[in-house]
């Protein structure tokens, strides 16, 4: 691992090794370093210990990002390192951080499935309604404006009592998601129930007709067995 005086023209005069990836370090700023690939590719990059073992961040490509910007950086990342913090894991949680689809699979799978017989009626409206606009959304990313938007086309469509149930279905995710640290807001928070329902308004679920029409039947049933009498 060469270490070099870096400077720009230093840094653009750095050729490729055939075969092998080639690290140069500067030797004035320890851990700073730019990596060179065999096809040429320049990413900075620094290099730590958290918790005595070692850690590598890269944070940019060369020339896109620049010697004086890439010290900046490296510089704030070895801030983080001395506040405790691990910059390398941090930027891997940003990569790992769920989509609006996974926070919805594992609401389903972890909540609705295992506590709800109306489960698959969550399951249909996140399908057809609410993941066509929000699947490959970060979650965390959301916010009210978002869920604004999503509403207003039910209310426009004239879905008034839709929009009701698609609300509080965005509610109970994303409070399900702050329970489990997924997210570290509901964009549901400060806004109320888009349409006022009344009573009779209200749809029944799948399994209230099931139960209705149980119950109709053994009326049915009872008022058959009395005419044979």
């Amino acid at each position: 691992m060469p270490r070099i005086k870096m400077t720009d023209r230093r840094v653009m005069a750095l050729n490729p090794s055939a075969g092998r990836q080639v690290d140069y370090f500067d030797e004035r700023f320890p851990g700073f370093g730019i990596r060179v690939s065999p096809s040429g590719r320049k990413s900075w990059f620094a290099m730590y210990r958290f918790r005595a073992r070692p850690r590598r961040l890269t944070f940019g490509p060369y020339p896109h990002l620049s010697l004086v910007d890439a010290k900046a950086k490296a510089a704030a990342v070895m801030r983080e390192v001395f506040q405790g913090i691990d910059p390398a894991a941090v930027k891997a949680a940003e990569r790992r951080a769920e989509t609006f689809a996974e926070l919805a699979s594992e609401y389903l799978e972890r909540h609705a499935k295992p506590r709800k017989r109306t489960w698959r009626e969550d399951e249909r409206t996140l399908e057809r309604q609410i993941l066509p606009a929000w699947r490959h959304l970060k979650a965390k990313e959301i916010t009210r404006r978002d869920v604004r938007l999503l509403i207003d086309k039910k209310l426009d469509a004239g879905a008034q009592i839709y929009a009701n149930r698609i609300f509080a279905l965005v509610r109970k995710v994303f409070n399900f998601g702050l329970q489990r640290d997924i997210v570290p807001m509901n964009p549901c928070h400060g806004l109320s129930m888009p349409a006022r329902e009344s009573r009779r308004d209200r749809v029944l679920s799948e399994h209230e007709m099931r139960v209705l029409w149980k119950a109709e039947m053994r009326v049915l049933n009872v008022g058959d067995r009395q005419q044979m009498r």
